[in-house]
This record gives structure tokens, sequence and C-alpha cells, in this order.
């Protein structure tokens, strides 16, 4: 069996789980290139109908022809296909399983990557487990926000650990990924939000498909003439 096809038949361990991601997923990627280059490399990425990649390119690219718009844009579009929409969808399945799963967004741009990364690179992919680890306090440029955010993330990951449960004593409440997609966005400060991506969920589990499917019926007529 497919492993999206495991999970749709709930043959999985169905154990407490923490899943999240980043709001700046593909940043570590600065593309240099033009954006028709960037968008056939991209191709290698997706593994789509080739001429599928154009309603992609439509829902998140638009019309706009400003360079800084469309470098965010695309980066938002390359995040959610590598990252975020797989595990938003894990996330469901796993829920729908009865186990108790918690879904996060971090956030916080490090300070230590202030004089490495560009400006409008927020949380990157892998930011938040130097936070998870302790890692602001082995540095002296870290700031101590930053220190209180590492010591949160701390007691929120060895509660998870001892009692599923990442929930504790002057913790903002971390809620139960449920049918409302309840998840907690992790940054300086916490806060409990929902529907992350609802729109773009949307795209992809239904606009998404009916297009790939209209498109691949055409192509089958158009092959048969």
């Amino acid at each position: 069996m497919k492993p999206e096809e495991l999970l749709a038949a709930k043959e999985f361990s169905t154990v407490p789980y923490i899943i999240g991601v980043n709001n700046n997923e593909y940043g570590w990627i600065i593309p240099s290139t033009a954006l028709r280059d960037v968008i056939a490399i991209s191709g290698l990425w997706i593994r789509f109908p080739s001429e599928s990649v154009s309603v992609v390119a439509d829902e998140y690219l638009g019309d706009t022809d400003d360079p800084a718009e469309l470098r965010e844009r695309f980066q938002d579009m390359m995040g959610d296909i590598i990252f975020v929409i797989p595990a938003l969808q894990v996330s469901k399945y796993h829920r729908d399983s009865g186990a108790p799963l918690y879904f996060y967004e971090f956030q916080h741009r490090p300070s230590t990557f202030k004089d490495t990364k560009p400006d409008f690179v927020k949380a990157d992919h892998g930011d938040e487990v130097g936070f998870v680890f302790g890692g602001p306090f082995l540095r002296s440029d870290a700031t101590e926000e930053e220190k209180h955010l590492s010591r949160t993330i701390m007691k929120y990951w060895a509660n998870f650990a001892r009692n599923g449960n990442p929930n504790g004593e002057g913790l903002v409440e971390w809620p139960v990924y449920d049918l409302n997609d309840q998840y907690l966005e992790l940054n300086l400060k916490q806060k409990k939000a929902e529907k992350l991506k609802g729109n773009r969920m949307e795209f992809w589990t239904k606009i998404f498909p009916e297009q790939v499917k209209k498109i691949t019926e055409d192509r089958k007529e158009h092959s048969e003439l």
C-alpha cells in the first residue's frame, strides 16, 4: 500500500503526536534566476502532470510582476508543496484515527541569522530545532526573549514526552488538533489559532484534484481523436 492509503485505512500506531511547520519553510533557497527558469526547476519537485503546473502557478503567483512579491509567493508555493500541505494532510489522517495530535506553526526568526539571511526570510525550515534543544542558552548573541521562548518550548516538549500532552502550568494552552483544525502559534508570545492555510488546503484537496482530473480527461479525449 502507498503511504497515503495506509493513513486513510488507519493502518498505523495511534499514539499521541506533535507535528509542526515554520512560517517560511522555503526560505533556505532564494531564487536568483528568472522566474520562468525557477518554475521549470520546481517541476522537478512537483510530481503532477506537466499540464497542471500552470494551475498551481496561477493559484500562487497570480498576475503580479513585482519581483519581491513574486519571490514571496514562490517561496510560499514551494513551502506548501514540500512541507506544509503534507504536514496538514498527515495531521488530519492522524486526528481522524482518534489519537491526540498537537500541531504548531513556528514563527520566530532567530536573531543569529541577522547577518546571514536576507530580512525577508522569516522562520526558515528547521529553525525551531535549536529552540527545542536550548540553543539560545549556548549563544552569546541570543536575546532574553529568545531564551524565554526556548525554555517555553522545552517545557512543552518535555511535558509531551512524559505524558503525551504538552500542556502544563504556566504555559499557554496548546489545543488538540480537532475538527476545527486548532493549533499553536510558537512565537515570542504563544497564541492559539485555527485553520492554518485553510484556503490553500481547499485548493489542494478539492480544486486542484478536480482541475487535474479535467486536464487528464481532456488530454485523453484529444489523444483519441
